[in-house]
């Protein structure tokens, strides 16, 4: 069994520019899964930057409402709804609520900057 505690958490901002809480990463936890389980929030009256990643992703929202755009579709959101984002699809999540947006996201192999279209573009 492995449990990491709420109380020890640490978030990071990410190039899309929401803020991530990674619940469980292969990379680095002691795990044998092939995708890591992250939690992100969008703060109130924000959106992430438009991006696409090179495999498929998938969003279920925890907490919140927003409107995400996948390509040229676009769809409110509430808690408990599931999208998944295909691969090399460009995509932003907006949060015009004065809530925090939270949703779980997942993607197989484990994000990095390498199939982040919006990473590469910022390391250039």
């Amino acid at each position: 069994m492995l449990i990491k505690y709420a109380k020890d958490k640490t978030t990071y901002i990410t190039s899309d520019g929401s803020e991530i809480y990674e619940a469980l990463n292969p990379k680095n936890d002691p795990v044998d899964i092939s995708y890591p389980i992250a939690i992100a929030r969008v703060e109130p009256f924000a959106s992430t930057k438009e991006h696409f990643l090179l495999h498929t992703e998938i969003y279920y929202i925890l907490k919140g409402r927003g409107k995400i755009t996948v390509g040229d579709d676009s769809s409110e959101v509430v808690e408990g709804d599931t999208i998944l984002i295909p691969p090399r699809k460009n995509q932003f999540i907006e949060n015009k609520t004065s809530k925090s947006l939270e949703f779980m996201a997942i993607v197989s192999p484990p994000w990095c900057n390498e199939i982040d279209f919006l990473a590469i573009q910022e390391n250039l």
